[in-house]
């Protein structure tokens, strides 16, 4: 079986980054400032990140490093330790979760952690089989078996969405993203989102975006780390409410992930690129706090690794790295 590791950088304060040792307090733990190993197994994945928490799957286990919350140990319980793609909750605090219905889904979302653990939605909507579904601060984005999104969310931050609330199919109703629909490199395979943003990957390996510009934050240090006061972290130029093709250096995208204002790409060629905010090093590049455009990220792998998944959890990254020879 091939040899596989679970690389990572970024925010630790909780030292949710290390799965060999307890918390000391007396050294308080740091951010970890470039990419490095943090498990070794033949099958390993990052599974989910709350703020103070990583859970991973190593082998048929579920580990916690960190302080974890509610949600997150919910998700390591033996209950759901089968369907852990088909729950998510949102920055509002709201859980969408899947359920089954013959050969078709359950889309059901619940007010609170607390509604879904006694059983009590707000919606149940029934759609086509669902594979995956993902979450951000207001918005819920499911990927269907026949690789269309659906959304539904807040009304009141419309963007996030990727579509236009009509009568018919509300905000908070889900309802296919037209826009994703007919593409020209084909359906979607994977989804990913987190923060104010979401984003999808064709079977063609392009890429799409939707969402908000990361709100105005001061920073000291542009994307360059030269010392200047950066007041709006401008993540893509194509990000609107609109879902947009993003140009990856004209390269094409085998994986991605999205986080708190930051996302990283892995191409078809191994190549890992990544952009936005950096103030905990999650993009693993110690000298800046913002990267304003694609930056390559060079981790330093044995002979014969390579980059095969990207993930992003909260102002940390995870990549998997596997032995190909």
């Amino acid at each position: 079986m091939a040899y596989k590791e679970l690389y990572a950088c970024g925010f630790n304060a909780w030292n949710q980054l290390n799965f060999t040792t307890g918390i000391n307090w007396a050294q308080p733990p740091r951010n970890e400032r470039v990419f490095h190993s943090i498990v070794q197994h033949p099958d390993i994945e990052f599974v989910y990140a709350s703020i103070s928490a990583v859970l991973i799957r190593k082998g048929p286990d579920l580990l916690i490093a960190g302080h974890p919350d509610a949600f997150l140990t919910l998700i390591q319980s033996r209950r759901l330790q089968n369907c852990r793609h088909h729950i998510a909750i949102a920055g509002n605090g709201k859980v969408a979760a899947i359920g089954l219905d013959g050969s078709n889904s359950i889309i059901n979302t619940y007010g609170s952690l607390n509604e879904y653990q006694i059983n009590k939605p707000q919606t149940s909507v029934r759609v086509p089989t669902i594979k995956r579904i993902v979450a951000n601060r207001t918005a819920f984005h499911a990927l269907t078996s026949t690789g269309d999104v659906v959304s539904w969310g807040d009304l009141r931050f419309e963007a996030l969405l990727g579509r236009e609330p009509i009568e018919e199919y509300p905000g908070s109703h889900p309802s296919v993203v037209d826009d994703l629909a007919a593409l020209p490199t084909g359906p979607i395979r994977k989804i990913t989102s987190q923060g104010f943003m979401t984003a999808a990957i064709t079977e063609g390996n392009d890429l799409y975006v939707w969402g908000e510009q990361p709100k105005p934050e001061l920073r000291t240090g542009n994307g360059n780390g030269k010392g200047k006061e950066n007041a709006q972290l401008k993540l893509f130029e194509e990000l609107t409410g609109v879902p947009s093709a993003v140009d990856v250096l004209g390269y094409d995208v085998l994986d991605a992930a999205i986080g708190e204002g930051y996302a990283l790409v892995l191409t078809t060629e191994g190549r890992l690129f990544v952009i936005g905010d950096n103030i905990n090093c999650q993009l693993g590049l110690p000298e800046i706090t913002h990267a304003a455009e694609w930056i390559e990220v060079i981790p330093s792998l044995q002979r014969g690794q390579r980059i095969t998944a990207v993930w992003a959890g909260y102002k940390n990254s995870f990549l998997l790295v596997e032995q190909l020879f």
